[in-house]
C-alpha cells in the first residue's frame, strides 16, 4: 500500500525496517511526534543499513518500507527525520534517528496503534524520550 507523496521521494531515500517483536516495536514507535514516528537505531538487526546516520540529516526525507510483527505485507509511508541520536551519547543509549510520519492520515500509524494497545503509556523504557 502507497501513501500519498511516496513517488516524489521513491527516488531520493528507500530505508527497508523489518521490526519481529512487540517490545522492540514499542521502544521504536515514537507517539510524541505528529502523525506519530519510529525510531531506527544505527546499530539494531531490525533496520538494513549500517551507514544510517551518514545518510540522513534533520528534516532528509525517506521513503520507509515497514515489514511488522512477521506480517507478510510491507507498509510504505513517506517520513522525514526529526530526531538524531548521535554515536557518542549517553551509555546505554542507542545512536539512530527518529523518523516522523508525513501523512496525518497514516495507516501505518493507525496499524502500529492498534499492535501497541494497552502498551503505548506503559513506563517501559523507549529508545527515545
Amino acid at each position: 500500500m502507497l501513501e500519498e507523496g511516496a513517488a516524489e521521494v521513491l527516488n531520493n531515500r528507500i530505508l527497508p525496517i523489518r521490526i519481529d517483536d512487540l517490545s522492540v516495536l514499542q521502544s521504536a514507535y515514537m507517539p510524541f511526534l505528529k502523525n506519530g514516528g519510529l525510531f531506527i537505531s544505527s546499530g539494531n538487526t531490525f533496520q538494513s543499513d549500517s551507514n544510517l546516520l551518514e545518510k540522513f540529516q534533520l528534516n532528509s526525507r525517506a521513503f520507509l518500507i515497514l515489514q511488522l510483527l512477521n506480517e507478510t505485507e510491507k507498509l510504505v509511508i513517506t517520513s522525514k527525520v526529526a530526531w538524531i541520536t548521535p554515536v557518542r551519547t549517553r551509555i546505554g543509549q542507542c545512536s539512530g534517528l527518529g523518523f516522523q510520519f508525513e501523512n496525518a492520515n497514516s495507516v501505518i500509524k493507525a496499524r502500529i496503534e492498534s499492535l501497541l494497545v494497552g502498551r503505548i503509556e506503559s513506563p517501559n523504557p523507549a529508545q527515545t524520550l
